[in-house]
């Protein structure tokens, strides 16, 4: 990798000497485990002071990009930061895009329409973090769409997951039964807003879903809408007996049917694809998660890769019963 360094700039060399190291990192021209020049020689190439070169690496060392000992010289080392320090660290960086925007002059629709391109949003977010160059500098050049989807798989195989979460996304789900979002409000950092059944009276025979199983069943199914049926009489009863609905609502049955708004990040709705899309998953679940990924997907073609099974991404299965899609992860790590 070249290292670019501008001896006019009023960046301390240094700190532009550490950034250029971060985005070597970061882009793969900087391999995991890769013996980084010498501080004499680094500085012999870039005409610069020992001193300089060894408080960059100090600094990358500090931050956990690289490792160093006397031996091996500097190595390239980078280590996961899921931290509540370093979201905040990320969080103050992402508001001094915004706070530059402003200051160049770009209205608030205006930054609000640059912040929905998915793409380009979170490519700036993980450029941001490797780069000297400024964020709106850095989206306004963004063009070359392999490119960053180069640097976004990279970083987000790193484990840099923070840089996704700039994005965030609103479902609109209807039809599914209170089984299935009894499950999915177990996922944190989502919003949710569900049709509630302490202020919404049911009229008539509630809604319900049936599952494939029952409907398979003729004699089943026979027995499972007459005991809905049942169930719905005994709920009218009591409402029109005056019984509020907070109360009558405790006869109701998983099966009766919810409809809810949800809002996630990018990184939460991956995890919850990588879970729920997995053959193991409870089927009403697996079916709502496809279909949300599959609304998305149309809008956002690129994410394909990452809205998959956790399988595809591992290249192998964890789960104790296997479906046979993958090899258990026994037979991956003796190949490796």
């Amino acid at each position: 990798m070249i290292i670019e360094i501008d001896y006019e700039s009023e960046t301390p060399i240094y700190l532009q000497l550490r950034n250029e190291i971060v985005r070597g990192i970061g882009s793969g021209q900087f391999k995991y485990g890769e013996n980084l020049p010498t501080v004499r020689t680094l500085a012999n190439d870039l005409q610069v002071n020992t001193m300089t070169v060894s408080k960059a690496y100090n600094l990358l060392k500090q931050e956990g990009y690289i490792v160093t000992d006397r031996r091996n010289g500097a190595k390239v080392y980078p280590h996961k930061d899921e931290s509540e320090a370093y979201r905040q660290k990320l969080e103050h960086e992402i508001s001094l895009i915004a706070s530059e925007a402003i200051v160049k002059g770009m209205d608030k629709e205006d930054f609000i329409t640059i912040c929905q391109n998915m793409l380009k949003t979170i490519y700036t977010a993980c450029r941001t973090c490797y780069s000297a160059d400024s964020p709106v500098n850095i989206y306004d050049n963004a063009a070359d769409e392999e490119k960053m989807l180069k640097l976004i798989e990279r970083v987000i195989s790193s484990g840099h997951y923070s840089t996704i979460e700039h994005i965030q996304v609103s479902f609109a789900i209807s039809n599914v039964s209170r089984a299935c979002t009894h499950q999915f409000v177990r996922h944190r950092h989502v919003s949710f807003s569900q049709k509630s059944q302490r202020y919404v009276k049911e009229k008539g025979q509630f809604d319900y879903i049936t599952p494939p199983t029952v409907g398979k069943n003729p004699e089943l199914l026979k027995k499972y809408e007459e005991f809905m049926g049942k169930v719905s009489e005994f709920y009218l009863e009591m409402t029109e007996a005056g019984i509020p609905a907070e109360d009558a609502r405790f006869v109701l049955p998983n099966a009766a049917a919810s409809s809810m708004v949800a809002s996630l990040n990018l990184r939460e709705l991956i995890h919850i694809a990588n879970i729920r899309l997995c053959t193991r998953a409870q089927y009403e679940i697996r079916v709502m998660v496809k279909m949300m990924c599959e609304e998305l997907l149309k809008e956002e073609p690129w994410l394909a890769p990452y809205l998959v099974p956790k399988c595809e991404r591992l290249g192998y299965c964890d789960e104790d019963k296997c479906c046979g899609r993958k090899i258990r992860k026994e037979e991956f790590l003796a190949k490796v």
